[in-house]
Order: C-alpha cells, then structure tokens, then sequence
C-alpha cells in the first residue's frame, strides 16, 4: 500500500463486522489506459491490444 496511511474499518452486514480496507480505485478509460495499466506494467501493450489478459 505504497506506504501510506491504512484505516482499518468494520463493515457490518447485520450479523457480523467485517475488518476492511478502504482503497482508493481508478477508472480506466480509453485516453488513461497507458498510464494506470502498461506504464504500471499490470498488463502489456499486447495484451491490451488482443483484449485478453491472464
């Protein structure tokens, strides 16, 4: 987590409280998808193109 701050939070579903991690999320669009997913190298430009990734 980059060493940042982490707040842990319990989530309850009513019956049980659930210790959870809060992340900040990022949403992939067509003029960002270099940046978040080939710079980070979570995918490869190839994998992008061909549309499948394992």
């Amino acid at each position: 987590m980059s060493g940042n701050k982490t707040y842990v939070v319990g989530v309850d579903f009513g019956t049980l409280s659930v210790p959870s991690f809060l992340l900040e999320s990022d949403i992939v669009y067509q003029d960002n998808i270099t940046e978040l997913l080939i710079d980070s190298e979570y995918w490869t430009q190839e994998e992008v193109d061909s549309g499948v990734a394992e």
